[in-house]
């Protein structure tokens, strides 16, 4: 209190931070940052439009690193080079990511990407040919994206709306153990089956290398099977192929959420995937049927049956839309674009040779299981050497998958 009894202002906090950076040094470390080569990420578009990622290889050490040569190529004082401590948090305020989602992007889009980054570094004029396809390919994208978007919202009981997806594989068993991680392994397949009309209600199909393959056999018995169990009678069936890299379909999120539920999780059977497939949502719970051997029919006699110069001609390939319909057995209809409502399909028949009629009887699907290759002796061991891994509770099925079905005996094909 002074002589004038009033107490003085307080000053504390009023004199600058011995520590703080100046403005010019800090805004010399976003520039750089600003200058990092960034892209966007395939999957995140929809929910993070402003969310940029470093290429793979970059991290903020990395970029620091960078940063640190940038000055020394410019002879800048080191007085005035921000901490790596620094250099992070400004990082921070950036909407910038490490290690971007690579997998499944469409190729198209990374050819028109990589052609006009190449033109940019060259300092050339971006031909309008390339902006122009680059903005048509997007343009069918979300075309074909807003019509599963229409068909999942029609309130019509009768219509039935599905996505289907085979997750990457998974490696069986799932160990940390540095025996085990390089050796061979069997590999469980899973086909998922979402119901677009029913947001919440996805199916699961799982089998492993000792019952099946993922071919066209397999996957179509098991659209067989959900066809059987889950549809209700039809009179047509129209099946849009979106594009690549595009899709971004409900299974996508289901794998997700399994892969997030693996983690941190050691699997050692295929029945022990099923079981965790099962927990992984405690809302709206997958629905897991495991495939077994009698549960796949062979298609392949039924492909032998189809014409194939039919389909080439129709430009099978390049094709978006393919309807099949009660009153037209004998073939389908395919567009190549998405405007199926508008364009005329080209009309193709299945059925080999000039007989106009269809013979139904030739197009029983045969309730033959596929054979199973058996792998060779060495796949097989290197399967086993996982076993001391694998826990007491789960060994004794482990141990009947991976050897009485895998390890050839003397003299047996494969060995």
């Amino acid at each position: 209190m002074g002589e004038t009894g009033v107490a003085p202002v307080d000053r504390r906090g009023t004199n600058p931070t011995q520590n703080k950076f100046p403005d010019d040094v800090v805004e010399m470390a976003k520039q750089h940052i600003k200058s990092l080569p960034t892209c966007t990420s395939h999957y995140s578009r929809a929910k993070s439009v402003h969310r940029v990622y470093l290429p793979p290889g970059y991290s903020q050490h990395k970029c620091y690193d960078l940063f640190k040569e940038q000055c020394e190529e410019r002879d800048v004082d080191s007085s005035k080079i921000v901490s790596l401590s620094k250099y992070c948090k400004i990082f921070a305020a950036f909407n910038i990511g490490t290690n971007p989602p690579m997998v499944d992007t469409c190729s198209t889009c990374d050819r028109l990407n990589r052609e006009l980054e190449v033109a940019s570094n060259n300092k050339d004029s971006v031909t309008h040919s390339n902006l122009l396809t680059q903005k048509v390919h997007l343009v069918k994208a979300k075309v074909a994206r807003n019509i599963m978007d229409a068909y999942s919202e029609d309130n019509d009981p009768s219509l039935c709306v599905i996505a289907m997806d085979l997750q990457q594989t998974l490696a069986t068993p799932r160990l940390t153990t540095n025996v085990a991680y390089y050796k061979r392994k069997m590999w469980t397949y899973n086909f998922g089956v979402h119901n677009l009309k029913e947001s919440s209600m996805a199916h699961l199909y799982v089998w492993n290398e000792a019952v099946g393959k993922r071919g066209s056999s397999d996957i179509g018995s098991c659209l067989i099977h959900y066809v059987e169990h889950h549809v209700p009678r039809f009179s047509q069936v129209k099946q849009y192929f979106l594009m690549p890299g595009h899709s971004y379909l409900p299974c996508d999120r289901d794998f997700g959420n399994l892969e997030k539920y693996f983690h941190g999780h050691e699997v050692y059977t295929t029945p022990h995937y099923i079981e965790l497939m099962r927990q992984a949502r405690r809302d709206h719970p997958f629905v897991v049927k495991q495939m077994d051997r009698e549960d796949f029919v062979d298609l392949d006699p039924l492909q032998a049956l189809i014409t194939k110069a039919q389909l080439h001609k129709a430009g099978f390939k390049d094709g978006r839309v393919f309807q099949f319909k009660s009153d037209f057995l004998q073939g389908m209809s395919i567009w190549q674009c998405y405007n199926d409502d508008i364009t005329t399909p080209v009309q193709v028949k299945f059925q080999k040779g000039k007989s106009q009629s269809y013979q139904r009887d030739k197009f029983d699907l045969a309730a033959v299981t596929p054979t199973t290759e058996v792998p060779s002796r060495s796949e097989a061991q290197d399967r086993e050497a996982g076993r001391p891994g694998i826990s007491a509770v789960f060994r004794a099925t482990w141990l009947q998958v991976v050897v009485r079905r895998s390890i050839p005996g003397p003299g047996s094909a494969g060995g």
